[in-house]
C-alpha cells in the first residue's frame, strides 16, 4: 500500500472530482455536510479562524495493491482510514473519505480540515513522506504488501527481463564512489569510458532553460531510467550525493589549506621569536654600551674646585695674616 499528501486550496473542485467517479462510495466522515459546496462551507467555519493559511485542506490518497485491493472489504477500508488518520494525529479534525471501486485499483479519497477547532494550522512539513511511512506501518500492521516490497518485486521483474541492469548497476555505484567523480559530466564521462567495451553508456538529459533533469542508461539499444536501475541513481539522490562529495572535496582542500597556513605560522612564529629575541639581546647590547659611554663621559667638575677659585682663597688668607703681623708689630 502506498499514500501521498499534499495541502490544497481548492477543496470543492477537490471533492467535486472525488464524488464524480463512478462507484463512488462515501466511506467514513465526522462532519454533517457530503456534498462538495456543503463540505466546503462546514470546513470554512474553522478555516476563518486562520485567514493567513492558504492552503487550508488536506488531500490524501491511500491505495493497496490490486490484489490487496480486491480482497479488503469496505469495513477493512474505513480501518485503514481511521488508522491513518491516528497515526498522522488527525483525527480531531474534520474529514471526509471516499472510496473508489470503479477501477480495478481501488483506493481510497481523504480530505480533511488543515485548520483545527483551536484555529491552529496542521504541520504539512514533508507531509507526502510521513504519509508514505505511516502507509507502510498500516500495511505490516494488516498483511498488506509495502510500497518497499511492490518496488522490489518490480525490480526483480526487470531485471530478469534485462540481466545487463545488474552490470549497469555495479558500475555506476562503482563509478559514484570515485573520489574524481563529483558532478553530473564527470559521472557519464567515467562511465562512458569504462562502460565501452560491454556496450553500456549513460547520458544526463536537460530541460529547456538546461536545468539537469535526471540520467538514462543504455545497454546496446535498449533504454533505462536511472530511478528503475536503482533508486540511489534517481535526479534526486544522485545530486545530492554528488553535492556531498563536492562538499567533503572542498573541506578537504580547506583542512589542506588550514594545515599548510598553520605550518607557515608556526615557521613565522619561530622566525619571529628568534628575530625577537635577536631584537632583544642587540637592544640590551645597545643599553649597556649607552650606559658605560654615559659613565665614562661623567663630567668630573662637580667634585673639584676650579683652580682660579682655590688662588683667590689663598691670597685672601695670606692678605689676612699680614693684617694680622702688622697688627701685632705696632702695638
Amino acid at each position: 500500500m502506498i499514500a501521498k499528501g499534499k495541502s490544497i486550496s481548492h477543496l470543492c473542485a477537490s471533492i467535486s472530482y472525488a464524488l464524480g467517479r463512478e462507484e463512488a462510495v462515501i466511506l467514513d466522515k465526522n462532519i454533517a455536510f457530503e456534498t462538495p459546496h456543503g463540505v466546503a462551507k462546514e470546513f470554512k467555519l474553522f478555516q476563518d479562524l486562520n485567514q493567513r493559511c492558504e492552503r487550508n485542506s488536506l488531500s490524501f490518497v491511500l491505495s493497496p495493491t490490486i490484489s490487496d485491493g480486491q480482497k479488503l472489504s469496505l469495513e477493512q477500508l474505513e480501518t485503514i482510514n481511521k488508522s491513518f488518520l491516528e497515526k498522522m494525529k488527525l483525527e480531531s479534525h474534520q474529514y471526509i473519505a471516499f472510496v473508489h471501486q470503479n477501477t480495478e485499483h481501488k483506493h481510497i479519497h481523504l480530505y480533511v480540515n488543515r485548520i483545527g477547532y483551536n484555529g491552529k494550522a496542521y504541520d504539512d512539513t514533508f507531509i507526502s513522506n510521513r504519509s508514505a511511512h505511516v502507509a507502510e506501518s498500516i500495511a505490516n500492521e494488516m498483511g498488506l504488501k509495502t510500497a518497499r516490497e511492490v518496488q522490489q518485486g518490480r525490480q526483480k521483474e526487470r531485471e530478469m527481463e534485462h540481466p545487463d541492469m545488474k552490470y549497469i548497476q555495479e558500475l555506476a555505484k562503482a563509478t559514484l564512489v570515485l573520489r574524481g567523480v563529483n558532478s553530473v559530466d564527470k559521472f557519464v564521462a567515467v562511465f562512458n569510458e569504462a562502460g565501452s567495451q560491454a556496450g553500456l553508456r549513460s547520458e544526463a538529459y536537460h530541460n529547456k532553460s538546461g536545468a539537469f533533469q535526471g540520467l538514462r542508461f543504455y545497454a546496446g539499444e535498449t533504454k533505462f531510467k536511472a530511478s528503475h536501475i536503482d533508486r540511489s541513481l534517481s535526479k534526486q539522490n544522485i545530486e545530492h550525493t554528488l553535492e556531498q562529495k563536492l562538499l567533503e572535496h572542498t573541506n578537504r582542500e580547506v583542512i589542506l589549506a588550514h594545515s599548510k597556513n598553520q605550518q607557515g605560522n608556526q615557521k613565522l612564529e619561530t622566525f619571529l621569536q628568534e628575530e625577537n629575541i635577536s631584537h632583544k639581546t642587540e637592544r640590551a647590547t645597545t643599553q649597556t654600551l649607552d650606559l658605560i659611554s654615559a659613565l665614562l663621559n661623567v663630567n668630573t667638575s662637580q667634585f673639584q674646585r676650579p683652580i682660579n677659585q682655590e688662588t683667590e682663597e689663598e691670597e685672601e688668607r695670606k692678605k689676612k695674616l699680614k693684617k694680622k703681623k702688622r697688627f701685632a708689630m705696632g702695638r
